[in-house]
């Protein structure tokens, strides 16, 4: 189990496949991504299947106003909290948060599970 949510990651890969699919342009399928990942890499992943499906639909949600956003010119700064000039610098931070950044949550969020039974 990882403490960083799978939803983000998926909805982020999704809107921009819908930019892409309607034309988007480079700027706009990284400010997709850009706007995507500076509102929800935040979201956790705490086993609770029943609840996943509202964390999907936040997530895709999101995802759909980075792309209309993007689409629209609107986007946020490099270095405005985890994101940086290039895109594939940004995923890499969002990779170190879930790899790294999210172990002691793991740990946290298994002991929250474990007391319950």
């Amino acid at each position: 189990m990882s403490a960083f949510c799978g939803a983000v990651s998926a909805s982020c890969a999704s809107g921009v496949a819908i930019t892409y699919m309607v034309g988007g342009t480079a700027k706009q399928i990284k400010d997709t991504i850009d706007n995507t990942l500076a509102n929800i890499p935040g979201i956790i992943c705490d086993g609770a299947k029943v609840s996943c499906a509202a964390r999907i639909a936040t997530s895709l949600d999101a995802a759909m106003m980075a792309h209309y956003l993007a689409m629209n010119g609107q986007a946020y700064e490099a270095y405005t909290g985890i994101l940086r000039e290039e895109a594939g610098e940004t995923i890499s931070c969002v990779g170190y948060i879930g790899k790294v950044g999210m172990k002691q949550t793991d740990k946290e969020i298994i002991k929250m599970m474990l007391a319950k039974q």
